[in-house]
């Protein structure tokens, strides 16, 4: 290992009922995923995570359609010990979640979080990591050459 890999790099955040080994979660070497399922089989039904996720985007798919949810990654300290984005999911729904810096604000002042949400319909399916460099980061990122 060289010297530039002996700092963190970002944390991963983990809540009281965060189970790594409940099998809606695939955690590879360039993303983590989890996944929305009504029929459990891990200890909580509940599931979530949080990451400063510099890249500023995350995507939910389902049944050939691409959800992705961009916002702007700014200098600040983040809450949930330094998140901009956390996922949580349950038996009904997978949220996608973006967090802005904390801000302290002067009475009269205001300040705006913004989201940029984006869908996709007919995106081939798959959950690899494969998958997802050659078929999301495209349309994360705009570089889709379609």
């Amino acid at each position: 290992m060289d010297k530039d890999h002996y700092q963190s790099v970002g944390p991963l955040t983990l809540w009281s009922f965060t189970d790594l080994a409940d099998p809606r979660w695939i955690v590879g070497t360039e993303f983590i995923q989890l996944r929305q399922h009504s029929n459990l089989q891990g200890r909580f039904p509940e599931q979530m995570t949080g990451t400063y996720n510099p890249a500023g985007w995350a995507a939910y798919y389902s049944d050939g359609t691409l959800f992705l949810k961009r916002a702007a990654v700014l200098p600040g300290t983040y809450p949930d010990f330094g998140c901009n984005f956390e996922i949580f999911t349950n038996p009904d729904f997978l949220e996608l979640e973006t967090l802005s810096p904390s801000v302290q604000l002067a009475p009269g002042e205001s300040c705006c979080h913004a989201e940029i949400w984006s869908l996709f319909c007919n995106v081939p399916p798959g959950d690899t990591e494969d998958w997802i460099r050659s078929t999301v980061v495209p349309l994360a990122t705009g570089s889709d050459s379609s």
